[in-house]
């Protein structure tokens, strides 16, 4: 697990409350770009879903489209066993309480050469999360990066 400041823009409060999580800590692997709180009880979750084009340099920008799968989650526990396919006794596991679909704007800066092992950078702009029941969160603009781009447990 990597760990860098991640700039996040406003931290407004959402039409139901709840402030803009400081998101902190990177966690690498597979194809997209995760970010969470210290605590990790928010987290930021990315994910590319054509992994045979996941690749290229033509990834698509948009959060909210099919190509994405971008949510901000709420819970406990969130990176519990991140990339790690055994579970031994005793360790925590994820739990997710809420669930907010992100909109906003992403662009891929660089990404390795090859399909494991590399790191990718993105750019993020206009980045909007939106619960169920109506309320909103800005996450503004920020920085991410996944040290191990293409890599999975196993």
């Amino acid at each position: 697990m990597a760990s860098s400041l991640v700039l996040v823009g406003c931290s407004a409060l959402s039409s139901k409350g709840r402030d803009a999580p400081e998101l902190i800590d990177e966690y690498g692997c597979g194809y997209g770009f995760h970010v969470g709180s210290a605590d990790q009880t928010a987290g930021l979750f990315l994910d590319y879903n054509d992994w045979d084009a996941a690749g290229s340099d033509d990834l698509s920008p948009d959060l909210a489209g099919e190509e994405w799968t971008a949510e901000l989650r709420f819970g406990a526990d969130l990176f519990a066993n991140w990339c790690d396919d055994v579970l031994e006794p005793d360790e925590p596991e994820p739990v997710v309480d809420e669930v907010w679909l992100v909109s906003g704007r992403i662009e891929v800066d660089t990404l390795p050469e090859g399909m494991c092992g590399g790191a990718a950078t993105a750019t993020l702009s206009d980045v909007t999360a939106r619960s169920d029941e109506g309320g909103t969160i800005s996450l503004g603009d920020m920085e991410v990066g996944n040290d191990a781009w293409g890599c999975f447990a196993g």
